[in-house]
């Protein structure tokens, strides 16, 4: 199929011309043309990824997705605290009063975890005891870092990576409506414009029965024929005036088809009659299946989800074989302390800057559970649905491959149903003219010129057939493909 060249002004007109008479239709009820929009399939498919209520909600889908990330990403955003808390404690004492003592305690810093791991504390804290008379003031500074379980990006980051793979496919869902939204649009296309051909055919075929009415008539008048002789043309005529009325039904059947998948309003909607204006060229294409096939591969968003479908369970699997681990996670603590009486914050922090007690320590702390029968049977699910994703990834490749081959299949049939239907018009016509000539000499009736009239119209009916079933294999390849898209010059964002 050769590529029909479009530019966004012709766009631009038909959109124009569409509100324009749409407007027209709101602000009268009287008797008027109805408003004619004449579209070519590449404009349809422009209108139709524009206009489409479908495409609008779910292109929506990736962006919405995309935010799991950032929101998957804000675990490792460093938090800062801050606390502050005042006891009392009385001391009863017989031979006195009561003594009641009040310490503050006050801190602030930041806290966090990296992706690889490491839970990290800094802060300030500042205390005043009064039973004890003192205040201290000191930095602290504490990490901990898990060598066994939780320990690397893997287990860590793992839930960033799957926002991040779950977004991929939620484009690839999104280009697979795409796709399948352009083939409704072309072949709706397609049909359109074969109602339209059906449509001429039985109007024309309508118009050869009235030609032999006429014509039979004549001979009644000049004798040469009885007055039943036009009984057969008159229910032949009767018959196709029918087969017009059942034409112009499918018509409006097959706008109504075009229109739900190319309109978002339904002003004028009704009022608006849509005209395909031709179809290309038809050409005859040979498809390597064996060829086609890889390129499906890397084209097909069914594929692709399924191969990102494996790859996010593999990270799932890594992520719970290292959850088998127990809990191992050395611990380094540093502090630096200064410490003065009289309850004097003041003292303190002097006391820290320069004669300030520094202490810390390194430790392991150990755990695990005595079976560790929950973490092997989540690792066990895991493997289980990896063996499921991979065996769906190949059911994903042999199903693409047998639709190719179908699809292939389909093509070149309906490309030999088209040559076929376009040499049984012509000898049709042969013989209905032949069958003419004999008439006009005599040697011939009304009989079978309308049998060769009717069959005539068959093969037209039976042409027009071949060039749509012919125009949807063509559509269907390249959807099997995966190269539907970029056939029809549309792009993905």
């Amino acid at each position: 199929m050769k590529n029909s060249s479009f530019t966004t002004q012709k766009l631009l007109l038909a959109i124009m011309l569409w509100l324009t008479t749409a407007a027209a239709s709101a602000q009268t009820n009287f008797q008027q043309t109805s408003p004619l929009l004449e579209l070519d399939v590449h404009q349809a498919i422009l209108l139709g990824v524009a206009k489409n209520y479908g495409i609008k909600i779910n292109r929506l889908n990736p962006q919405f997705t995309a935010l799991n990330i950032a929101i998957e990403q804000g675990d490792f955003e460093p938090n800062v605290f801050a606390s502050y808390q005042q006891s009392q404690s009385e001391r009863f004492n017989s031979l006195t009063q009561n003594n009641r003592y009040a310490s503050t305690t006050s801190s602030v810093g930041l806290q966090g975890i990296a992706p690889w791991g490491t839970r990290y504390k800094l802060a300030i804290e500042a205390n005043k005891n009064e039973l004890n008379n003192s205040a201290n003031f000191s930095s602290v500074i504490e990490v901990t870092q898990p060598l066994l379980k939780n320990f690397g990006l893997e287990p860590n980051y793992s839930n960033v990576v799957l926002a991040q793979k779950r977004t991929e496919i939620e484009r690839m869902r999104f280009s697979q409506q795409l796709m399948s939204l352009v083939q409704q649009i072309v072949n709706a296309y397609t049909s359109l414009y074969a109602a339209q051909l059906n449509l001429e055919v039985a109007q024309a075929n309508r118009m050869l029965a009235e030609k032999t009415l006429e014509a039979e008539q004549k001979r009644v008048v000049i004798g040469k024929s009885a007055d039943s002789a036009t009984l057969r043309p008159e229910v032949s005529l009767a018959n196709r005036e029918d087969a017009v009325l059942i034409a112009e039904q499918e018509l409006r059947f097959k706008q109504n088809t075009l229109k739900s998948l190319i309109a978002d309003s339904s002003a004028g909607l009704l009022s608006l009659e849509l005209h395909a204006v031709g179809l290309p060229e038809a050409e005859q294409l040979n498809p390597n299946v064996a060829q086609d096939f890889q390129e499906a591969l890397n084209n097909r968003p069914e594929y692709l989800e399924a191969k990102l479908t494996v790859s996010q369970q593999k990270i799932r699997v890594k992520r719970d074989q290292q959850q088998h681990n127990p809990n191992l996670d050395l611990v380094v603590r540093y502090q630096k302390i200064g410490i003065a009486e009289q309850n004097d914050f003041g003292a303190a922090f002097e006391s820290y800057q320069s004669t300030g007690l520094n202490s810390g320590y390194i430790g392991i702390n150990f755990s695990m559970p005595l079976s560790m029968q929950s973490s092997k049977s989540r690792l066990s699910q895991s493997n289980i649905a990896l063996q499921q994703d991979e065996l769906k990834l190949e059911q994903t490749a042999q199903n693409i491959l047998l639709a190719l081959d179908t699809a292939a299949y389909a093509l070149a049939g309906n490309w030999r149903r088209l040559q076929a239907a376009e040499q049984a018009v012509a000898l049709t016509q042969a013989s209905l003219d032949a069958e003419e000539k004999k008439m006009s000499v005599g040697r011939s009736n009304s009989f079978y010129i309308l049998d060769m009239q009717s069959r005539l119209a068959n093969a037209q009916r039976r042409k027009v057939d071949a060039l749509t079933s012919y125009y949807i294999s063509l559509v269907n390849y390249h959807k099997q493909k995966g190269t539907i898209l970029s056939h029809y010059q549309v792009a993905v964002n």
